[in-house]
């Protein structure tokens, strides 16, 4: 009996500190429970905020990048976007104006602007030019910059090269060239290719073909209606063969108490960034106009007072033996009357012809307050874009609204009377104006693509 009173405190310490630890055990276990929880919230929370953050700057670095190479396309009239009839092969030249056209398109994606402001592209190799950066080094400079956000600090990680590379200091006369070249190499390795496939425009016929986008053999969907892409390819390599993913920027998510998750700011692998601008079609436009103004009605047959300046303006050179286009009709008599006529057969057989041809690819709506596109010329000697100089060819009614025709054609002596032609190049300026909302550059204002026309007598 007295040996069971013994072991009975015993026993009652051992099943008190079995208790004990069982509790402990359970505390512990609960508390690594704990901070798995806290751990997965924070990393599922630091993610979903770094994922937000970098889709922020994804769509601004697109957004932003997308709106200066269209700002930059119609901030001018740009010589590419000029026709004149240096080839006999039409279909070859519309090969060759849509290979310039890629070049440009290209070239803009990396550009910088010289000046204070944003409306001219410098020469990168100037080192004297007051440098103002946009576009690229735009976006860089401003993801440069540490962000707060609901207790998470970004920032980015490489901050130095990243600036060095594509936010280069251009003040330095000394190193400007050199810092602008390097950029210029990452920056084409990173937006070099326009996937814009020329074939579909060089024999494009507006009433049956679609434009298309092509890599390789893979087309790529969305530019039927003459918009593009450029093909970022953060896997890329420069000519020098030294890969760009490295000098990309990493955007640091800290807490600030120790946990930091790192991430690139652009994206991980390759895609396509849209150019919203249909400035293929703008230019297959020009050249729906320009083909029917140079040409005339058939092209590379003579067709009588329907030839355009490119066909018979003048037979045998400037010897021309009757009054008009081609040698129709008889000696004026005198060299005035022998303009007038000549300009007038010109704008009723082929400049009106070539309005027309315009607006049977673009029709106007019954509607007249609704407009889509239209065509107008220069009534001056010269024109500002957004000048109030422009007139719909549609409503142009005699030859004097346009000095370009006013001013054409020389005269010479036919026997007793006086003859009429035309030789050289004529020089008309042209706007194609897009009323379309969903493709404007600027909110309150259509996009005007301004060229020239250029035909010449062969």
């Amino acid at each position: 009996m007295k040996k069971g009173f013994i072991a009975s405190p015993l026993i009652g310490t051992i099943i008190f500190l079995a208790s004990l630890l069982f509790v402990v055990n359970l505390a512990r276990t609960e508390a690594l429970e704990t901070s798995q929880i806290s751990s997965e919230a924070f990393h599922n929370r630091a993610v979903s905020l770094t994922e937000a953050y970098k889709s922020d700057l994804s769509s601004i670095f697109r957004e932003g990048l997308t709106r200066t190479i269209e700002y930059f396309l119609l901030s001018k009239q740009w010589t590419q976007f000029d026709l004149t009839n240096e080839l006999s092969n039409l279909n070859t030249y519309r090969l060759n104006k849509c290979t310039e056209l890629q070049s440009l398109t290209s070239d803009l994606s990396c550009s910088f602007s010289a000046g204070n402001d944003a409306t001219n592209p410098g020469d990168p190799n100037d080192p004297s030019a007051d440098w103002f950066q946009v576009g690229m080094p735009q976006w860089i400079r401003e993801i440069n910059q540490d962000f707060a956000f609901e207790g998470v600090t970004f920032k980015v990680s490489n901050s130095d090269l990243v600036e060095k590379v594509f936010a280069p200091d251009l003040s330095d006369p000394a190193t400007a060239g050199e810092n602008a070249q390097r950029y210029i190499k990452y920056c084409d390795a990173l937006l070099g290719d326009n996937v814009f496939y020329c074939p579909s425009f060089e024999a494009h016929n507006f009433l049956t073909d679609d434009f298309e986008c092509r890599e390789g053999n893979d087309i790529v969907n969305g530019c039927e209606d003459g918009r593009y892409y450029i093909k970022v390819r953060v896997t890329g390599f420069t000519t020098d063969a030294e890969q760009v993913y490295p000098v990309l920027p990493r955007i640091d998510a800290d807490d600030g108490f120790g946990n930091v998750l790192r991430t690139g700011a652009i994206g991980e692998s390759d895609f396509y960034l849209p150019v919203n601008l249909p400035i293929y079609d703008y230019q297959d436009d020009a050249f729906v106009f320009f083909t029917r103004l140079s040409y005339g009605e058939n092209i590379g047959s003579y067709d009588s007072a329907r030839e355009g300046i490119s066909e018979g303006q003048c037979l045998g050179g400037a010897a021309c033996s009757a009054l008009g286009m081609n040698g129709w009709g008889a000696p004026a008599p005198d060299s005035g009357t022998a303009l007038n006529l000549f300009r007038q057969n010109f704008f009723d057989n082929v400049f009106k012809p070539a309005c027309s041809k315009f607006y049977e690819k673009h029709p106007k709506d019954v509607n007249p307050l609704k407009k889509d596109r239209l065509l107008s010329v220069c009534s001056g000697a010269s024109c500002e874009i957004e000048s109030n100089e422009w007139i719909d060819c549609d409503l142009v009614q005699d030859y004097s609204e346009v000095y370009a025709i006013s001013s054409m054609g020389e005269t010479q002596s036919c026997g007793s009377g006086q003859c009429a032609f035309f030789k050289g190049q004529f020089n008309l300026r042209v706007r194609i104006e897009d009323y379309n909302e969903g493709n404007r550059v600027r909110e309150n204002t259509p996009n005007y693509f301004g060229w020239s026309a250029n035909p010449q007598f062969n």
